[in-house]
């Protein structure tokens, strides 16, 4: 809402409270007169408050936004807003997790941003030493995205845990050789005994300023970015301190975007040290926080923002606790969401990852998708999610497959809007397709001995009829 220099502290609040019932009440009026549905949106207004405050003292707001669906997290709306306040503020749409992404669909995505006139660049906040690590294994991705962050004394114990693997790999090692390893490395290295007392202190308030210099990586971000390929934390930084050229000396980065698309995790990583606290659980930051570093000689402000749900009506409810707006853990129905997932991710898939064998349709059912029942119930035999009545526990079952949907286990990447077919945007991956012909040739071979097993079961238990006749065979008995 407008406002001057003039008005008190109360004015003010009564102001923009005014104006917020009010735009809540044309919000109504129209969803009643047209019969539209609103999706569920933030109506707290101390939450609108921090995106006002954060939009009016940035120079540049960047909207982050998920790269599995862009759209469904950028709103065309708060860009004009804006630009409404000041047609010197800067857009900038920031894709992060676009390390889930492929070349040939992140080029697709650059392709349609860069046709709408739009500033798009492509990050991923997922550390790049965890990333190359974790990068062989399956699962170690999503675990790695929901700890993006390890504290100094959580890394010694890892040093000093890959130290004593060494009974794994080298049985002729002995615990006295490596205790004496371990202590002589401790010798020749320099005693810090104050620094973990340091770190266990409290948290650096918001007015200091911040001591350590970044210094990013200069004229190697233009051609990642004209190609659409993912910038690092170097590179991400050179092209935001140099939007607003060298004649600027500072200025204030906003970072705003829905819960769970990773702000807080991308602020650490710019930041390089954990600054703002990170969870899975959607609307983990409630205030807007402020962080002041020296770029380039440049005073920099990064502003976080809390996550924000925005109106729309195009997108359900159940999209929302696909993509990690609603909680999952709080959510009534999963049948709709569970729906939603089935449509998006190929039986192929959810039977490779999981191990599952989905009963298949009748002939008369055509190719049709798995019903959510059968998944649900698969899934919870398999693992063991069982209710008090001795019945497979759906709704566990739900809430874990609808997890590793968020964190990317299960991957889909919607395509643009000028796209053709989705299928050819998601092809399904070789080794899903290798594990399913290992599956069936291993069900074809189990059923094959199964039906050898019953028939030399079934010929020694058959019983014949001359047996227990009553008489010589062929009599008749009265």
């Amino acid at each position: 809402p407008p406002w001057t220099k003039a008005m008190t502290k109360e004015q003010l609040d009564r102001h923009e409270k005014d104006y917020f019932l009010e735009w809540r009440k044309n919000l109504a009026v129209v969803q009643e007169s047209d019969h539209l549905i609103l999706t569920p949106f933030e109506k707290n207004l101390e939450v609108w408050r921090q995106l006002w405050r954060v939009v009016e003292r940035s120079d540049i707001v960047i909207q982050i936004v998920d790269a599995r669906n862009p759209l469904f997290y950028w709103s065309s709306d708060l860009e004009a807003y804006v630009k409404e306040l000041s047609p010197e503020k800067e857009n900038v749409v920031l894709v992060n997790k676009s390390d889930l992404l492929s070349d040939v669909q992140r080029l697709d995505w650059f392709r349609y941003f860069r046709s709408k006139n739009m500033n798009v660049v492509f990050y991923s906040a997922l550390e790049k030493p965890a990333e190359e690590e974790d990068s062989g294994d399956e699962g170690t991705t999503v675990k790695v995205r929901e700890h993006l962050q390890l504290d100094e004394e959580e890394r010694n114990i890892l040093r000093n845990f890959n130290k004593f693997q060494l009974l794994d790999t080298d049985p002729t090692v002995t615990c006295h050789q490596i205790n004496d390893d371990v202590i002589a490395e401790q010798e020749h290295e320099p005693k810090l005994e104050q620094e973990p007392e340091e770190e266990e202190e409290e948290p650096i308030p918001e007015q200091k300023p911040q001591t350590d210099n970044i210094e990013p990586k200069v004229g190697t971000y233009t051609t990642k970015i004209d190609e659409g390929a993912v910038l690092d934390c170097s590179e991400l930084l050179s092209y935001l301190c140099g939007m607003k050229g060298d004649t600027v000396d500072g200025y204030t980065l906003g970072f705003i975007g829905y819960p769970n698309v990773g702000k807080s995790s991308t602020l650490n990583s710019l930041l390089q040290e954990k600054r703002v606290q990170v969870s899975a659980t959607p609307g983990k930051t409630k205030h807007f926080q402020t962080f002041k570093v020296n770029i380039n000689n440049k005073n920099i402000t990064f502003c976080d923002c809390p996550g924000l749900v925005f109106p729309t009506l195009a997108n359900s409810k159940s999209e929302m606790v696909c993509h990690g707006v609603l909680p999952i853990d709080q959510m009534r129905d999963h049948e709709g969401p569970i729906s939603y997932l089935i449509s998006v991710i190929p039986r192929i898939v959810i039977e490779s990852v999981y191990g599952l064998r989905l009963p298949k349709p009748d002939p008369l059912e055509g190719d049709r998708l798995p019903y959510p029942y059968e998944v649900l119930r698969e899934y919870g035999l398999l693992r063991g999610f069982m209710t008090t009545r001795g019945t497979p526990d759906e709704s566990r079952s739900a809430r874990v497959m609808l997890k590793d949907f968020v964190n990317g286990k299960l991957l889909y990447v919607k395509p643009p809007p000028d796209y053709d077919s989705t299928d050819d945007f998601n092809p399904i991956s070789e080794k899903y397709l290798e594990r399913a012909v290992k599956s069936s040739a291993f069900v074809k071979k189990s059923s094959v001995t199964k039906a050898k097993e019953n028939v030399e079961e079934n010929f020694f238990q058959e019983t014949r009829a001359t047996d227990v006749c009553k008489g010589p065979c062929g009599s008749t008995t009265s």
